[in-house]
């Protein structure tokens, strides 16, 4: 069998652009449930975040007209009647108008013995006389105080004529049918968020739709917005009180979201609406801590400005100094410690900045550390230094900055290997003979002190 070869990258771009499953599909001549499997590989290679894999359906301009034209049921249809609902009103007109030739004369009440409605919030009122006018009132986007005609057969939208006798049945449905369109228009909503589309989003929330609905993964809209870097969408929503700190299932909060994508114009958007700057993920991973490891550091002193917390580790004790050391980020070091940051804080493994720095070989954060106080001959739980570190792979000018820091080059780990056992690994001569030199040499170490 003839294999072929799909590009990541391009299908990550498709993917992005807002193709849909049967336009992959039919570009990469693939399966259903190859194109799955395909999106679950691109996650698992980290070219795709699960958010994108979970979220990635795309509402096209044409879902949303249908939302509003009557294509779709479930958002643009009475559940009561059936009768579509034009784009600018809210209530059904159909229903409205009906319901005022009818009385309420039977009451059954959720709470008593007699029901079986447990879900229920409050008494609900059926017609079991003939009509009558009185100033009752439905509304299909709303939910409240439904009253359907049990009188009424001939625009039945659901296929069994309701009768006095089984009120409860007919009740029950059109709850369900409510429900349904409910779910339908949240859905349409998150969609809107996530593409950005403005005056969708707008007409969604003019139809009373919650502007914190939440996805199965507890995604609200303004997550989604702030996700894709759509700056209006995530004012409008801010304007109309979202939520700005609402934390999905796994702890992340709309400030996370456009942290990790880099959308600095929006963090500073959600950090002047109130968001939190030190909130963090179930895991620890404070929004500073994203921060540190992005592509744009701009957002960094953002953070700091709004007052994160510059030493607030993650589950595996590692802080913002830290995680900006093991990337070399010579800005954001700077202005972590202007902050304050801990220098000599080690991880759960006892690690610090200037042990990270050393075995990265990243020479310009090894001096802003060594100038801030770092303790050069720090060891951590195996007892290795920031030398043995940058002797283990190989960093001679790394070595040289620690060695005339004081350094002590006879150290040795909890093993009993010393910085030049590990130097005479990587075979470089010119790391060797620094070594022995300053092994020779223990006044300079001294004096260096």
């Amino acid at each position: 069998m003839t294999k072929r070869t799909i590009s990541a990258y391009s299908i990550v771009q498709d993917i992005r652009a807002g193709f849909t499953d049967s336009q992959l599909q039919e570009k990469y001549r693939v399966r259903p449930e190859a194109l799955s499997y395909l999106m679950r590989r691109l996650v698992d290679a980290g070219l795709m975040t699960d958010l994108e894999m979970y979220e990635r359906k795309s509402l096209s301009e044409s879902d949303l007209m249908r939302a509003f034209s009557g294509a779709d049921e479930a958002i643009s249809k009475c559940p009561v009647c059936g009768n579509p609902i034009p784009e600018e009103n809210i209530a059904c007109a159909r229903c409205e108008s009906l319901a005022m030739e009818f009385t309420d004369t039977l009451i059954i009440d959720p709470t008593g013995a007699s029901s079986n409605v447990a879900t229920m919030q409050r008494p609900i009122r059926l017609d079991t006389s003939t009509p009558r006018t009185n100033n009752s009132h439905i509304s299909a986007s709303t939910g409240e105080n439904f009253s359907p005609e049990s009188q009424y057969v001939p625009t039945d939208p659901f296929g069994v004529p309701p009768t006095p006798s089984d009120p409860l049945d007919v009740e029950t449905n059109i709850l369900s049918d409510i429900k349904s369109a409910k779910d339908s228009k949240k859905k349409a909503l998150l969609k809107a968020a996530s593409r950005g589309l403005l005056e969708s989003v707008k007409d969604l929330l003019n139809l009373g739709l919650d502007v914190n609905s939440r996805s199965k993964y507890g995604n609200t809209p303004l997550m989604r917005a702030a996700y894709k870097g759509h700056v209006d969408v995530s004012n409008l929503l801010l304007e109309r009180n979202a939520d700005v700190n609402s934390e999905n299932a796994l702890g992340n909060t709309a400030l996370i979201f456009a942290i990790d994508t880099g959308h600095a114009e929006i963090v500073e958007l959600l950090l002047k609406h109130g968001a939190n700057a030190s909130c963090k993920t179930i895991d620890g991973n404070t929004a500073l801590l994203f921060a540190c490891v992005s592509e744009n550091p701009s957002m960094v002193p953002l953070l700091v400005e709004f007052g994160a917390d510059v030493n607030q580790g993650n589950g595996d004790g590692d802080t913002p100094l830290l995680k900006a050391c093991d990337g070399g980020r010579v800005q954001i070091v700077e202005v972590l410690l202007r902050a304050g940051a801990a220098v000599n804080v080690g991880n759960k493994h006892g690690n610090t900045a200037l042990m990270k720095a050393a075995f990265r070989g990243y020479e310009s954060v090894v001096r802003l550390l060594l100038r801030a106080g770092a303790h050069v001959n720090a060891q951590n739980v195996y007892g290795n230094t920031a030398l043995m570190k940058a002797c283990h792979r190989g960093h001679v000018q790394i070595a040289k900055l620690l060695l005339e820091a004081g350094a002590d080059a006879d150290a040795s780990d909890r093993d009993g290997i010393t910085a030049i056992m590990r130097a005479k690994k990587t075979g470089r001569q010119e790391l060797i003979e620094l070594l022995m030199r300053y092994q020779d040499q223990p006044l300079v170490r001294s004096r260096a002190k």
